[in-house]
């Protein structure tokens, strides 16, 4: 068994360049977590609005609302109290009626739901109010002031309810993971009483609309900030790879690879293949049509500043990519490639002496990877610098079995490897992904 080499990684970027990242088709429960030490996470809004059926054009507005929620382990609800709201108002006419939001004890219960679109990033859960103290109506109390702040102007009522459609995803606030909520023009139930016979409708139950975000953060013992994220259970499943609909074939380029033996770099400037897709996608994908080098980039390795010009015969090989299994603690899927079905069993690297490419000097040596798996493979979903999602596919230090044939010096021998090659966007290829295991 011999170290690794990049040239069984070339594909492995030829897949990731031209692709971009896309949903699995599956469901799974989401879950608040946080990290080691987490004892608190803070709850923070900014102008959260409340739209009411008899001041339409005329929401109410606060300027920041904040919550604090006690916090265990990893669980699907976050139960968040000390809810608080300021600077509370509404303009009519060009005329500021103050506000005051009374939460009489009343608890927030946010329910993490479930990703019904894993590869969107996106958990789609739920906001109950409950645990309102009973000597108070059962409810939030959002009271509208005449100009002054003196005499009631309206007073709504928002009782213990259930509200769906918020969307919970991951984002960083002041160096830390944290969680972002958003609520858009989700329907609340509300009581109007009417506080003043010439200006308020008389009492009833209406839906009334309610739009914001909140930033939630964990913190520890310390007051110091900890991660906090939103995820699917840590639970390891099958992976597949996906393309959007109409997809039938992955066609790209990739960048330098390198195979590193003898502690010279073999390189290749540049890498070339294609791979078809299957309208259903599965745990594996096929390339072929493989080529290292073109007639404007060949490859080569440079021994003491002279460079040996170097020949790799693909003989038709393909590259199978296995998806394997996804790590939901990593967010990252681990799989395999099987090098298979070459022309003579294997794939031929010529290092010829300088200059004579390929012809008519003898080579200086010959290496043959022959058909084989090989373990040790990673794929992410991430975005390139064109602001396109891919499949990012790498390869460190993988056993790969090599042999060779030495007509001459130097003595060459395979030695460790550990590449990364960037892959950049196609020109709006169907959506592509990694995911977990595609339901029926």
């Amino acid at each position: 068994m011999r170290k690794p080499e990049t040239l069984v990684i070339g594909l492995a970027a030829l897949l990731a360049i031209a692709v971009m990242a896309a949903p699995a088709q599956a469901e799974e429960n989401a879950e608040f977590s946080a990290g080691e030490g987490a004892e608190m996470v803070d709850l923070s809004t900014g102008a959260p609005t409340f739209t009411v059926p008899i001041l339409p054009s005329n929401p109410l507005t606060c300027t920041t609302a904040s919550a604090k929620a006690g916090y265990v382990e990893q669980e699907p609800e976050l139960t968040a109290s000390e809810i608080a709201y300021s600077s509370c108002h509404t303009v009519i006419l060009g005329i500021t009626f103050p506000v005051t939001v009374d939460t009489n004890g009343c608890h927030f219960t946010f329910t993490a739901g479930t990703y019904t679109d894993i590869g969107s990033g996106l958990a789609h859960g739920s906001l109950h109010i409950g645990g309102c103290a009973p000597e108070k109506p059962d409810s939030l109390t959002i009271t509208v002031f005449e100009p002054g702040g003196k005499s009631p102007y309206c007073t709504f009522h928002v009782p213990e309810q259930t509200i769906e459609g918020i969307t919970y995803h991951n984002t960083t606030d002041e160096g830390v993971m944290a969680i972002e909520g958003t609520a858009k023009e989700l329907d609340v139930d509300t009581t109007i009483t009417d506080d003043n016979e010439t200006t308020c409708d008389e009492e009833k139950t209406v839906d009334s609309s309610y739009t914001g975000n909140f930033i939630a953060k964990a913190t520890d013992e310390n007051e110091e900030y900890v991660d906090a994220t939103v995820n699917a259970p840590p639970v390891d499943e099958s992976a597949d790879f996906w393309a959007a609909e109409g997809a039938t074939e992955i066609d790209a380029t990739g960048g330098k690879s390198t195979f590193v033996f003898g502690g010279k770099e073999l390189t290749c400037p540049a890498v070339t293949g294609s791979a078809k897709y299957t309208e259903e996608g599965g745990p594996t994908l096929t390339g072929e049509n493989i080529r290292y080098g073109d007639a404007n980039h060949t490859c080569h390795v440079i021994v003491f500043g002279i460079t040996f010009p170097i020949t790799i015969d693909e003989n038709n090989c393909h590259f199978t990519f296995h998806a394997g299994t996804y790590t939901a603690t990593e967010g990252l899927s681990h799989g395999s490639v099987t090098i298979e079905n070459c022309e003579s069993d294997s794939m031929t690297m010529t290092i010829w002496a300088p200059g004579s490419h390929p012809s008519p000097e003898p080579a200086e040596c010959t290496m043959h990877i022959p058909e084989q798996t090989i373990d040790g493979i990673t794929y992410d979903n991430v975005t390139t610098e064109s602001d396109v999602m891919a499949v990012e596919i790498t390869l460190n230090d993988a056993q790969v079995t090599t042999t060779q044939t030495k007509t001459g010096s130097p003595d060459v021998s395979v030695g460790h490897v550990t590449v990364t090659l960037p892959g950049s966007g196609g020109h709006n290829p169907p959506s592509f992904s990694i995911a977990r295991e595609i339901s029926a």
